[in-house]
């Protein structure tokens, strides 16, 4: 069992930050060169599940390859008996989930300048042959940066890799579905096979987080897990009717969400000047999805 102030390897815990579904995160001080780090450290119930320890450590060997200043930075693995960690770049700040409990609802320069060096982080991972597959508010991470906000692309451990990468590290392992994505955030085709989601599945899921960030609601949330996963299938999701003061804003929401893959932007470069350039006004106040607008 790991607690604060065990020396993990080169690192001695400092204090409990939060905790995942799988892994704990924690402070700690690398011991001779004094320096803080965020360190994820897998629990010990998953450590001897090679599928999961495998993925884990993928997740290190993969992120630490995707030099992007809007992607965290993991620096160091740890791969002792019984123990399985990451080792990244400390930040100060909260999640974009935290944002959103908190409040109030952002304007709209404060949504580019959160969601448009995210989609410049993803395109970069996308261009290495990364697709996420679990973007949602809890995996962006409002960072401050010497004063400046800094958003940064967290948690890439259900990534699906393709390229030099996938040859960098160890072959994905094949887990469960059930933990491949969270539902209401997950896209129509990743619902029904995790192998198919692919960059366009990505760009459906930030949509939904962009929404979720506009609004302060989660747009396919219901009572149900059902329920969520066929509104999700039906692309039943409403626009407050005070987001249509923005129409491009409403515009790229409207075109991410689309339930059909091709209905969707081709790419994250797309998206972003959808956010960027002025669109034409969108007429209806209420925004059950309907054709995507033409390129």
């Amino acid at each position: 069992m790991v607690e604060v102030g065990d020396r993990i390897e080169k690192y001695e815990l400092l204090e409990h930050l939060g905790a995942g579904g799988f892994a704990d995160v924690y402070r700690g001080r690398h011991v001779h060169l004094g320096s803080e780090h965020a360190l994820k450290i897998l629990r010990p119930e998953f450590v001897a599940t090679d599928a999961i320890r495998h993925r884990f450590l993928d997740e290190a060997r993969v992120q630490a390859q995707l030099d992007h200043p809007n992607i965290v930075r993991v620096t160091d693995i740890i791969a002792s008996p019984g123990i399985a960690g990451l080792v990244m770049e400390l930040l100060q700040g909260r999640s974009l989930a935290d944002e959103i409990e908190q409040g109030p609802r952002p304007g709209s320069p404060q949504i580019r300048s959160v969601f448009l060096p995210i989609l410049d982080a993803l395109a970069f991972a996308h261009g290495r042959g990364v697709v996420h597959r679990d973007l949602k508010p809890d995996n962006i991470f409002l960072a401050d940066v010497r004063g400046e906000l800094q958003p940064k692309l967290l948690d890439f451990g259900i990534a699906r890799v393709r390229g030099d990468l996938r040859e960098e590290g160890r072959r994905k392992s094949t887990v469960a579905t059930s933990i491949l994505g969270t539902h209401g955030y997950m896209s129509p085709e990743q619902l029904r096979s995790a192998a198919a989601a692919d960059e366009r599945s990505d760009i459906f899921s930030l949509g939904v987080a962009l929404l979720e960030y506009a609004s302060g609601e989660a747009p396919f949330e219901r009572d149900s897990e059902v329920d969520t996963i066929v509104a999700v299938m039906a692309g039943d999701v409403e626009i407050p009717s005070d987001l249509y003061a923005d129409p491009g804003l409403v515009t790229a929401i409207l075109r991410a969400l689309q339930p059909a893959p091709a209905d969707r932007f081709a790419d994250c470069a797309a998206f972003a000047a959808a956010l960027t350039e002025a669109a034409a006004p969108v007429a209806a106040p209420r925004a059950a999805l309907t054709a995507p607008p033409a390129t």
